[in-house]
């Protein structure tokens, strides 16, 4: 009564802490790529480094407050100037200038006068051709800032979408790296279960001694075996924990390895999928930024063709001297269009080498998307085929074992039964892994997995 009172105590607390623990999957590797994981801090830092260069161009727009005082008291003259303005850029290109001066006096570089209450001017300075033409360099380096920034945010989402991928990757390596674990302790099992078998009939006279040296030495081999599989497994584990910013001991207490999941049924349908990656392939969508920003550069560059023809427009009133205004025109000419001419041919080579990259990205995801699909078939059908050959592999080593204890065979051929029993079993999981990271890597290229970027 105590001893089963004790084991149910046990049992108890073995729950409780088995309780504690939970599978990690899938989702709760997204959870664990967050903001706070410095990988994917890295990723987004660029971003919001983009996005903060849109602010800073934005700032060409800031309203201009500023004021300026000058005295002089020389020893044939004296002046004193006051001025205060503000200056409003337009996205069109125009500047509003409004501003208050008070000028009294000689003045230094110019032959301004005001009463003694001063005078209020409001005027405007108009670039005409970029007027005439609807762009401006203020407006289009705008422009190209925000496209920067949504290239700068798919470059991110590209960045995620493979550090996802080897995430989750090293994730099923894992399971896989599991998978063959068990397998390699299955097979030392069976040999200290040949051991013990072997020592009995040795005890009894049934078998030379010498069987039991080679029975030990195939109990050390596979123990050797599981020992290196352990590493490979403990390295593998260890590149995980490193990409979710975890400690091993974190890991340990709180996560338990699920097994592989299982395969999924069903066949893809290539023109969908195409369809579907050429949508969501981050590659193609900037090189439609670029088309646009090579379009904004190349409305800029026209200007170049004609003058520089600046017009400012002033009108001034005060109180005693009434209104009066201040007309000025700026022009200027370079003959020979060398920028001009530098620029468009600039511009239209990167319009080519634009056209031919989304026509290569177009091709390739075309490919991509088709090996993909058909390389899954063949894994499929190979794992389906592997499934079939395991029973026989399986019908075969309990057949050579069956004859091994009746003295009918010999240790040497139900080794090689066990181990060509067990490389079938590995070939199972190495397909059903290889199939899971090719729908993985068709999930990421389709978009599938972006939502979980956002959630973090």
């Amino acid at each position: 009564m105590k001893l089963s009172t004790v084991g149910v105590c046990l049992l108890v607390i073995s729950s409780s802490f088995a309780y504690g623990k939970s599978l990690l999957e899938r989702a709760k590797i997204y959870e664990l790529l967050n903001h706070n994981n410095p990988y994917v801090a890295t990723i987004i830092a660029k971003q919001k480094i983009q996005e903060a260069k849109v602010v800073y161009t934005q700032g060409e727009f800031d309203t201009k407050l500023g004021a300026k005082y000058d005295e002089k008291q020389y020893p044939i003259s004296d002046g004193r100037l006051s001025d205060i303005y503000v200056e409003q850029p337009m996205e069109n290109g125009m500047d509003i200038l409004m501003g208050y001066r008070k000028a009294q006096g000689t003045q230094e570089y110019s032959n301004i006068k005001t009463s003694d209450e001063g005078e209020v001017r409001l005027g405007v300075k108009a670039p005409i051709i970029p007027l005439l033409h609807g762009t401006n360099q203020r407006k289009v380096t705008l422009k190209l800032a925000s496209l920067d920034s949504k290239e700068s945010y798919l470059e991110m989402v590209k960045s995620l979408r493979e550090l996802h991928l080897d995430v989750l990757g090293n994730y099923y390596q894992l399971l896989f790296q599991q998978e063959l674990l068990e397998l390699e302790k299955i097979l030392l099992q069976k040999a200290h279960q040949q051991y013990k078998l072997i020592e009995k009939k040795v005890l009894v006279g049934d078998e030379a001694p010498i069987l039991l040296v080679e029975a030990q030495q195939l109990v050390n081999e596979r123990v050797q075996r599981l020992t290196e599989r352990e590493n490979t497994f403990g390295v593998t584990k260890g590149k995980l924990i490193n990409h979710l910013n975890i400690t091993q001991k974190e890991f340990e207490e709180s996560f338990e390895l699920p097994k592989l999941p299982s395969v999924p049924v069903g066949e893809l349908e290539a023109h969908v999928q195409i369809e579907r990656v050429v949508i969501n392939r981050p590659e193609i969508q900037i090189l439609e930024y670029e088309k646009e920003k090579l379009y904004e550069e190349s409305q800029l560059a026209e200007l170049m063709r004609y003058p520089t023809l600046d017009v400012t427009v002033i009108g001034v009133h005060d109180r005693v001297y009434d209104n009066g205004f201040k007309v000025s025109l700026e022009v200027a000419f370079a003959p020979e269009r060398r920028k001009y001419e530098g620029k468009r041919l600039e511009i239209q080579s990167k319009k080519d080498k634009n056209f031919n990259e989304m026509k290569k990205n177009l091709l390739e995801a075309n490919r991509d998307t088709i090996i993909t699909i058909e390389t899954l078939k063949a894994l499929k059908e190979n794992y389906s085929n592997a499934l079939k050959e395991v029973a026989l592999a399986e019908q075969l080593e309990k057949a050579e074992l069956r004859k091994f204890e009746l003295g009918q065979s010999e240790l040497f051929l139900l080794n090689q039964r066990e181990m060509k029993t067990l490389q079938v079993r590995q070939k199972i999981v190495h397909y059903h892994v290889k199939i899971l990271m090719n729908i993985l890597e068709m999930e990421i290229e389709m978009g599938e997995l972006d939502h979980n970027f956002d959630k973090n």
